[in-house]
């Protein structure tokens, strides 16, 4: 398995372990509700912390805050973020910062702050269900999601890319069981 199947794998555990089958996802409710996070806008912090958060190239969008347990779980969690940027930005960089949460980084490295921002991507945005509900256009992608116009833009490649390699209708095995659930869950919902 390499990296990116990896990153994927724990974007679909954690995706059914809370549950999460409705887009777009509500990021911050939970980062709150299954974390226990609080989360701070940068526009409530002093000014001379805002700036320095601002001026520095790894803290501009956010910072996370944690403490970590005897079992390597993480507590205490705060989530500094900048509330100045659009809507969409802020969503991917809550899912980014949650990565950092859920593998216990602290001092991360590009490598790292890379697989973040995969992680955020296939959280945010699972590709299976793109294909599955014919979202995979841009402005599909942006409304059904919650992405960003550049968000969208650049997953939409990506999924072409998959799509002229495997098809539309391959499904890789770390998501067939979420896929499940997810047409589950839409059956439910729309009996109600």
């Amino acid at each position: 398995m390499n990296k990116f199947e990896y990153i994927e794998n724990v974007a679909f555990d954690f995706l059914m372990s809370y549950s999460l089958y409705s887009f777009p996802l509500d990021i911050k409710k939970i980062l709150k509700v299954h974390l226990h996070a609080k989360l701070v806008k940068y526009s409530t912090l002093d000014q001379l912390t805002r700036e320095k958060l601002l001026s520095n190239e790894k803290t501009k969008n956010a910072v996370s805050f944690f403490k970590v347990d005897s079992n390597r779980i993480a507590y205490d969690i705060e989530v500094w973020y900048n509330d100045a940027m659009p809507i969409g930005r802020i969503r991917y960089t809550l899912a980014h910062e949650l990565k950092h949460i859920l593998f216990l980084e602290t001092n991360v490295s590009d490598e790292e702050e890379a697989m973040a921002d995969y992680f955020a991507k296939v959280l945010l945005a699972p590709k299976c269900i793109a294909l599955y509900t014919n979202n995979i256009d841009s402005e599909k992608l942006m409304k059904y999601f919650g992405l960003s116009l550049t968000a969208s833009n650049n997953y939409h490649e990506g999924l072409m890319n998959r799509i002229e390699i495997y098809s539309m209708d391959k499904f890789f095995d770390y998501e067939i069981e979420y896929l499940e659930n997810f047409i589950e869950y839409q059956k439910e919902k729309n009996e109600d």
